[in-house]
């Protein structure tokens, strides 16, 4: 697992969690070595309480089980275990403090972390709307616009309109979690929908036109990519890429963000049952 892997699964991790999720020991033991400090000192994530259930590392199953915990008493420290109810010859097992640590991450704390980024002022300040955060203006270059966090699933970025998916624009430079300034702005940049002819949609329809709408522009990006990659075989994704971006189908995307959407997904076979 790489640097971008770790960011990519926080991120999910506050998706599927209705804003807030919990990172646990074992899943950061997958992590390069020094991601989490990494996180942490982005503010992405931060500690929380100890953990009342792990997975049990008895055996290859790895059941998930409640944890017991004896406090210190006379000298001896905090002792902690599970007692394992699925086999006769694993009986108590013991878990270090150190297992028990987890971490948090919240709608806000991305929030911040955005807002830091792109050196946006003021506080992140939460909407009425469930989920959703207003970071503040951004100035882009022809246009103004009110820069929002959607901490529901997808969890997207939206300004002037238009929404992308927050997945899509993070990435670690080097080791540092950063965000594709230019993909914002070009959403800032965008004209901004006839409010009078879609008001009849509802909020969710316009949420789905806008990720129907994504996903036109990288069809269109994969197919330009297929193309280049017929006529000079030998090139690079980041010469593709740097090709694209100077197309009108960028729509202001710089070649980062399309070398990241130029490809089409795998497609995961389905298991033999």
């Amino acid at each position: 697992m790489t640097l971008d892997d770790a960011l990519q699964d926080i991120i999910q991790r506050l998706g599927s969690a209705d804003g807030g999720g919990i990172i646990s020991w074992s899943e950061t033991q997958r992590w390069p070595n020094g991601a989490l400090e990494i996180f942490l000192k982005a503010g992405l994530l931060k500690p929380t309480v100890p953990a009342q259930s792990v997975e049990c590392p008895g055996c290859e199953n790895n059941c998930f089980m409640p944890v017991h915990v004896y406090p210190s008493k006379d000298g001896r420290p905090t002792r902690a275990f599970v007692a394992c109810d699925q086999r006769d010859d694993m009986g108590r097992i013991k878990i270090t403090q150190a297992q028990l640590q987890q971490w948090q991450i919240t709608s806000m704390q991305v929030a911040r972390w955005v807002s830091d980024i792109l050196g946006m002022e003021g506080k992140p300040e939460r909407k009425k709307t469930k989920g959703a955060i207003r970071l503040g203006v951004l100035q882009g270059e022809s246009h103004w616009s009110c820069l929002e966090l959607d901490a529901t699933k997808p969890v997207s970025l939206s300004a002037s309109g238009y929404s992308l998916p927050l997945a899509y624009v993070v990435y670690c430079d080097g080791k540092k979690p950063t965000i594709n300034r230019d993909a914002i702005l070009g959403l800032v940049d965008r004209e901004a929908p006839d409010e009078a002819s879609n008001s009849y949609q509802t909020s969710t329809e316009r949420r789905e036109a806008r990720k129907l709408n994504t996903e036109a522009m990288y069809e269109r990006w994969r197919k330009a990519y297929r193309e280049l990659k017929i006529k000079r075989p030998g090139m690079s994704d980041v010469w593709c890429s740097q090709q694209i971006a100077k197309m009108d189908i960028a729509n202001g995307s710089s070649p980062d963000t399309i070398r990241k959407n130029m490809k089409p997904k795998p497609i995961r076979r389905a298991k033999r049952k």
